[in-house]
């Protein structure tokens, strides 16, 4: 059974695995990240969200005065950015160099 699964896998399906091995062991590794890199983090899924939101509103246009859309999406929104930026805010923080041997700096 297993082998009929594996013998009809597409060759693509074998390349994405290895290229999300080969990332997911980079990500074992200690290492440093720009801090404008750190910041951008965020950015992804508050970007994703709107995408999807945009993308169904395209499909379907009578959405873009739904309240039963708008009303949610604000607060989603307001407090996913409050969300991300805070902890953007508090990574970056952290990565400081420590003041008089306070606290310790954090590794990525």
């Amino acid at each position: 059974m297993i082998v009929i699964i594996l013998s009809h896998t597409p060759v693509w399906v074998w390349g994405l695995l290895a290229a999300l091995m080969a990332l997911g062991f980079s990500q074992t590794r200690q290492r440093r990240l720009a801090h404008w890199r750190l910041l951008m983090l965020p950015l992804v899924p508050i970007f994703s969200l709107r995408y999807a939101v945009n993308v169904g509103v395209a499909f379907n246009p009578g959405w873009r005065s739904a309240p039963w859309l708008l009303l949610p999406l604000a607060p989603l929104y307001g407090s996913l950015d409050g969300l991300f930026l805070g902890r953007s805010l508090a990574l970056l923080k952290l990565t400081r160099a420590p003041a008089a041997g306070r606290g310790r700096p954090l590794s990525i």
